[in-house]
């Protein structure tokens, strides 16, 4: 036999791009063809025509799959070899099927195709690229001898334990090799020459004829197409990209600033961001396409890193913007908030008629037009945000008695499941409680006039709207938080700053200092659980606990009173 030609893979990840390197090779009577990938992959009734035998990946385990295999191999004894297998997989089935052929096929009888089109893939390609070029070089000197030694040797220096992922461009040294990678153009943009070594090995493939296009189709199982993202490399967009991973009050302070920066310039604006929240980001007129921020492709992802290299990647919601000393915008922003004006941070949303109209027949329904009319939202939401529920009862209560209509609003279908909805159980209260949507909630703050909240979304939303603003603040001040609304921050707004000796005090979650010398304990940087509980006072958010609802009356009417509030009649 001339040739043996094995197609390996048991997770059937690459099987499409193999089927397709399978198509493109002629059917010779004097070669065999031995397609070792899942049955789900593949037809393999259509195999028989071609001169090939279809072996099953997944008949044990990976060691007697090997064995099985070189049994097959060696029984052949075809002058050449030539192995089609996951890139990925060269620490454990690649690096054990030759340690069981090297003596026999070594350096001149053996080809090695691999492939890879995976995230983790082009991660760490990204991550090599990076790398200084003299310790790459040297590297790879010392990994290629390392890797030679392990398929020959009884005591291997390489093994799957301590397995380094450089070693995965390396079987180019040791005997021919070709690198099918979907990444390519990514690699290219380097421009260093240990990928661009790799790049020549394996020469650009002619498309298929619409006659193996046909018989791909015959031969490919449904499997095998969703586990392929793709047989080419991505062709690279110049759009701008956003990554926005926090709350919707964030989201629609980040909706402000994608305003402020490109609402100029005529590149396409993707932002990438929960899913829940997808509705809100395209109701800005300056978001061209969302993604969803925990289910990116493979090619999304692709284009992000190749956008990071060009800087047109821009990640927002760290630690460092909520304390930054900045309104939320203006961290977002950074250099470019001095650059752009005021007026440009405002946050616009797009509504629909229907959306006005479920709101108006509500007003009707409860009489509500005319009226003046506050809007509270008693939310459940992080520790150190929530005020008490007596408290809530009692602001409601002394509303009603000053003569205004009091609408509950908010949602109990949060995306944080433990965000829910304080239940006030008072009769003249008006409940809104999971009737709106986002936008009707937008078109209920247009027809009312003013707002009492903690720090939460409903007060970012607001930004789209003039409905007069009480926001209660704890752990970060309300001038950072209270939204730009006609070219000024915290406009026809009351920012209620609580607090205790260590206020702001979420500037001190990145303060090693601090926890060594204040708390006496060892520093941990924050995650979004650890935000939503900080508190460095010995009573555990006294400051929320002893801010009454008597003085937020007082400090209501004294802003209603005040030059500040800028009275919003009904629409």
């Amino acid at each position: 036999m001339k040739k043996l030609t094995l197609y390996y893979g048991r997770q059937g990840n690459n099987a499409l791009a193999k089927l397709v390197h399978y198509l493109r090779q002629p059917v010779r009577e004097d070669s065999v063809t031995l397609m070792a990938l899942p049955e789900n992959t593949l037809h393999v009734k259509q195999l028989a025509t071609r001169n090939t035998l279809w072996f099953n990946p997944l008949g044990g385990s990976m060691e007697e799959i090997i064995t099985q295999l070189c049994m097959v191999i060696n029984t052949a004894n075809p002058l050449r070899l030539e192995i089609h297998i996951d890139l990925l997989a060269s620490k454990d089935d690649l690096l054990l099927l030759l340690k069981q052929l090297w003596s026999r096929f070594g350096r001149q009888r053996l080809q090695l195709c691999l492939y890879d089109d995976s995230v983790p893939g082009i991660d760490e390609r990204i991550a090599i690229a990076h790398l200084p070029k003299d310790k790459l070089r040297q590297a790879e000197n010392v990994y290629t001898q390392a890797l030679e030694q392990s398929l020959t040797a009884e005591n291997p220096i390489v093994s799957v334990a301590n397995w380094n992922p450089l070693l995965n461009y390396l079987w180019h040294r040791l005997c021919p090799t070709r690198y099918h990678l979907t990444d390519e153009n990514l690699l290219r943009f380097y421009d260093i020459p240990f990928f661009n070594r790799l790049l020549k090995l394996t020469p650009r493939a002619t498309p298929l004829t619409a006659e193996q296009q046909q018989t791909l189709q015959q031969l490919a199982a449904p499997q095998a197409f969703v586990n392929a993202s793709s047989l080419l490399p991505y062709s690279p967009s110049n759009a701008q990209f956003i990554k926005l991973h926090a709350s919707m009050g964030d989201l629609v302070f980040g909706l402000g600033a994608i305003k402020a920066l490109w609402q100029q310039q005529t590149q396409r604006r993707v932002l990438v961001t929960s899913k829940a929240y997808h509705p809100l980001a395209l109701a800005n007129p300056y978001v061209d396409e969302v993604w969803d921020v925990n289910a990116v492709t493979t090619e999304q992802y692709f284009q992000l890193r190749f956008a990071q290299e060009q800087q047109r990647y821009q990640i927002w919601g760290k630690w460092e913007h909520f304390i930054s000393g900045l309104h939320m915008t203006d961290a977002f922003l950074g250099k470019a908030a001095q650059r752009v004006s005021a007026e440009d941070k405002t946050v616009e949303l797009e509504t629909s008629q229907r959306d006005g109209q479920t709101v108006e027949d509500f007003m009707a329904e409860h009489q509500l037009d005319g009226q003046r009319v506050v809007l509270l939202h008693p939310n459940i939401g992080a520790p150190n945000r929530t005020w008490p529920a007596s408290q809530w009862r009692d602001i409601a209560r002394l509303m009603l008695e000053e003569g205004w209509q009091v609408v509950v609003i908010g949602s109990s279908h949060n995306k944080y499941a433990y965000k829910q909805m304080l239940a006030l159980d008072n009769p003249q209260l008006v409940s809104a409680v999971d009737r709106f949507s986002v936008f009707e909630t937008l078109e209920l703050m247009k027809r009312c006039n003013l707002l009492i909240a903690t720090d939460s979304g409903p007060i970012a939303l607001a930004s789209a709207t003039d409905i007069a603003i009480c926001g209660i603040y704890s752990i970060l001040p309300g001038e950072r938080r209270l939204p730009y609304r006609h070219g000024v921050a915290g406009w026809n707004a009351l920012a209620i700053n609580l607090g205790c000796q260590y206020s702001p005090c979420a500037d001190l979650m990145l303060e090693p200092a601090f926890y060594q010398d204040v708390l006496k304990q060892s520093y941990v940087r924050p995650t979004g659980a650890s935000f939503a509980d900080w508190c460095p006072n010995a009573e555990q958010y006294g400051c929320l606990k002893h801010y009454s609802a008597q003085q937020l009356f007082a400090d209501v009417k004294r802003f209603v009173a005040s030059k500040d509030f800028i009275p919003h009649p009904p629409a």
